[in-house]
Parts: structure tokens; sequence; C-alpha cells
């Protein structure tokens, strides 16, 4: 009985390393196929993971620490504005201060290339600094040339909205 059952099992397992010998160009062909769907479905999850807004830290403040954050951030934002190509100077205020061809946005600029309500800028605790946000637009937004969806401003910084380019700078008050 013990040496039938054997020989069903060597039997069985040598037909499967014959067929696996004939058809090896189809494994593989198989086994590269399941790999690229793995790697198609980690790329759409974290491409869909990156357009997520992140949270912001939600810490409880004192009197005294909301006293020295909201003295901070006036420091922090006071003095901003945008450079064009003629060399107009465009302050960013009010804050949020937004970008768009829309009347309702504060820097209005009208172009096909541009986004009804193309971008904005914001002050963000977290980073102690101004940040730009893409609001999902088909021509997006460069910061320093490359594509983003949100970055951390600095002085000096290159900033392409549609096909409008800015210099963003800061007077210290």
């Amino acid at each position: 009985m013990t040496i039938n059952i054997l020989n069903i099992k060597k039997g069985l397992f040598s037909g499967a390393l014959d067929w696996l010998a004939n058809n090896s160009l189809v494994v593989t062909i198989i086994v590269l196929v399941l790999l690229v769907l793995l790697l198609l479905g980690v790329a759409f999850y974290l491409f869909r993971n990156s357009r997520q807004p992140y949270a912001l830290n939600q810490t409880k403040l004192t009197r005294n620490s909301r006293r020295t954050k909201a003295a901070t951030k006036k420091k922090a934002v006071s003095g901003w504005s945008l450079i064009d190509v003629n060399g107009q100077d465009i302050p960013l205020k009010p804050l949020p201060f937004s970008i768009g061809r829309e009347a309702g946005n504060a820097l209005v600029l009208d172009d096909l290339s541009v986004s009804a309500h193309h971008a904005r800028i914001y002050y963000d605790s977290t980073f102690g600094g101004l940040v730009i946000e893409d609001l999902d637009t088909p021509s997006g937004l460069q910061v320093e040339g490359q594509p983003t969806r949100k970055n951390l401003l600095q002085s000096g910084m290159q900033l392409t909205v549609g096909r409008y380019t800015f210099t963003l700078t800061h007077q210290s008050a």
C-alpha cells in the first residue's frame, strides 16, 4: 500500500518537473506578468496615498504658547512677495494667498494654462513657514523647475504656475 502511494507521488512530481522543463518559457512569462501586475498595484497604491493631505500637528496650546505661536506666525508671514518676469512686486497678502484664473483669487492670471483655482500659499505652523500647494490642476505647479504637489517655500525660489514664472522674495521687517 505505501509503495503504491509513493509511486503515485513520484509520478506526479516527475510529471510536474517534466511539464516545467518543457514549458519553461510559458512559466517565465507568467511569472513576469505577475511581477508587473504586483509592481503596478504598488505604484498605484503609492500614487493614491501621495495625493492625500497629511495631518497637521494637533497639539493643545497653553495661553503663553498661543501668544508665542501668533508672534512667530506674524513674523514669518510678513514681507513675502512674488516678483514676476517684468519685475512687478506682488505682496502675499492676505494668507492664504490663492492663485488662479477666476476673479475670486488673490492673484488672477488670465490665461488658459492656469486653472480656475490653481494653487494656494499659506502659513503652516508644523514647518514654521510658507507652503505652496497645487490644487489638483491638470498643468500642475513647479518649484525650481520640478513638478510638486506641496512644497515648503524659501526666499529666492522660482515658482511656475501655468505659463507664468515668479521669484519668491522676503524682506525682513
